[in-house]
């Protein structure tokens, strides 16, 4: 699965010298989706909020911050707070108006409290994918699928994230 996903940037990283990105210096995103958190007990599926800035460092490249907020039960009762710093593969293909997303990151999470007896933080490692499919020249609708790795005295020991909004890009 690693090398698929290292073949993938790999391939998307060419794609960028033949489409210069844009001159969007900043984007903001805002999705919401579910995280299903896999511990040796069983999967918990919780609601789950994430918003990021990110400002461009070279070409395609993007490098920022993330908040993330996962809760208890739907709508995202007992909120529990993350966070951290991501770096973001995000081209623009010429003539087409999807920019595809490959995303590296780490952070810092809480575990809801039905995952385990108490809630408890652990360091996360994540790599994400998606597509963004231009709305206008500023903003994008994008769909994004992640893979999570929970290290510290968390339970859960991975956790997959499904999530959909809306990126703004600031000049």
């Amino acid at each position: 699965m690693l090398a698929r996903l290292l073949a993938f940037a790999v391939a998307l990283s060419a794609l960028t010298f033949a489409a210069p990105a844009e001159a969007d210096l900043v984007q903001i995103g805002a999705r919401v989706g579910a995280t299903s958190f896999v511990s040796p007990s069983g999967r918990s599926v919780r609601p789950h909020l994430r918003v990021d800035a990110s400002v461009r460092a070279a070409g395609p490249f993007l490098v920022g911050a993330y908040l993330d907020v996962n809760g208890e039960a739907f709508p995202l009762k007992t909120p529990h707070f993350g966070g951290g710093l991501q770096l973001v593969l995000r081209p623009k293909l010429p003539g087409l108006p999807i920019r595809p997303m490959l995303e590296a990151s780490g952070g810092a999470m809480r575990v809801p409290t039905d995952v385990q007896d108490t809630p408890s933080s652990a360091f996360v490692a994540t790599l994400a994918g998606g597509v963004a499919i231009d709305l206008s020249r500023r903003v994008s609708l994008e769909g994004r699928l992640a893979h999570s790795w929970l290290f510290g005295d968390a339970e859960a020991t991975r956790a997959f994230n499904g999530s959909v909004g809306f990126i703004l890009r600031l000049p």
